[in-house]
Formats: structure tokens, sequence, C-alpha cells
């Protein structure tokens, strides 16, 4: 899941965008014929606001038709999050399903340039302002403020959860911290609503409708 237009070429990961699919859920959610949305979800995650800009996509079109999100394999961390915007959540028996964390970081390569004896100078304006540079280590401070975004970030998506699935976010945070779950299991905890498969879904929701497959 990343910012901005979905991605699939032969020389890059294939990609889920945010703005390719808000566009997509906001053309089925205006179709007129269409009574009911599939969304059939496959996902490890990725961008942290990406993937809340998807949930916001999936909850305005929910907002106005059946929006059933249907895993097959995986919908880990920001895949499970736009899951938790549907109407009704259908999981493989075996799909990875939960990874409701957040994680940070990056590649710094001060140490390498050192050793190759590349110099390197930085201009910035603000204290934070090259928290994400590959170049330089982070300070305390820069350390600091990447924990309170994690800990910001995370707490956010506990309470989506939380929303989605109609609990307490003191009953989904025993069920977080990146913890993974098959969908028969998930089911159990209340992280998805039913176990079945592709066929079933279509059936249960698209019978005598027209239906739109994202």
């Amino acid at each position: 899941i990343k910012l901005g237009d979905s991605l699939d070429t032969p020389w890059a990961p294939k990609a889920a965008g945010s703005d390719t699919f808000a566009r997509v859920m906001k053309r089925a959610r205006r179709e007129k014929r269409v009574k009911a949305i599939v969304l059939h979800i496959d996902s490890r995650g990725g961008s942290s606001l990406a993937s809340e800009l998807m949930l916001a996509a999936v909850r305005r079109a929910a907002g106005e038709k059946p929006v059933v999100a249907f895993v097959d394999r995986v919908a880990a961390s920001g895949g499970y999050m736009a899951a938790v915007g549907a109407s009704h959540i259908v999981a493989a028996p075996a799909a990875i399903t939960g990874s409701i964390g957040v994680f940070g970081g990056k590649f710094e390569f001060s140490g390498l340039l050192e050793r190759l004896g590349v110099g390197k100078a930085r201009v910035q304006l603000g204290r934070n302002a090259a928290l994400e540079s590959p170049f330089e280590p982070w300070t305390e401070d820069e350390r600091a403020a990447l924990d309170r975004e994690i800990e910001e970030t995370y707490q956010d998506f506990l309470a989506a959860v939380a929303a989605g699935r109609r609990l307490g976010v003191e009953q989904v945070a025993p069920l977080a911290e990146g913890r993974i779950y098959t969908g028969r299991r998930a089911r159990e905890l209340g992280l998805v609503d039913e176990v079945g498969d592709f066929e079933e879904i279509g059936r249960a929701s698209c019978r005598e409708r027209v239906c739109y497959v994202v």
C-alpha cells in the first residue's frame, strides 16, 4: 500500500495506491446500478497514511451501500485497516489476518559514505527536518519525535479497528501489537464476521444485484 497511484510494473513490487483506490471506490459508490461492493484484499500493508486514506474511502462507500471485504490470502496491517471500514468481512480459513501494529525506520548510509571517502553537508530548517535523511543517524530528539508519531498512529489504528468491529479499544489492544491470525481464529476473536470463499461471498452479496468487485 502506497500513497498516490497504484503500481504494476515488471521492475517494481506491485502496490495499491491510495489515489487509485479512492477513485475506484468513488466510482463504485456513485454508480446507481451497483447495489453492493465486494472488496478483495490481498495486502501485507505499507504506508500508514495511504492505509488511512483507503479506510476513509471504504467508510464513505459503506455509508451508502453494502461493502463486503473478502480476504483470500493476506489482510495484514494496512490491508486489515482498509477491511475494517467495510460492512462485513469474510476471510478464507487460512488467510493471514490482523497484524494490527505500526513500525518505522530508515536506511542510514553515513558509515558507508565515510568508508568510501564521500563527503557530505547538511542544510536544514527546523530541529527534526532531517529525520528521514539517509545520510545522518537520528539524534535523540529525532528518535523521540518518531516514537511519538508511531504511538499516535498506533492508537489511531486501535481506534479504527474498535469502531469498525464494534469493540472497545481495551478489547482490541490484546489482539494487536503485530499479532497475526488465521481467518478461522480471527472469526473467533471478532476480527472478521465470517469464514468462507470468494464464491460464497459473491452469492451472498450479489444475488439479484449488480456488484462491483474492487
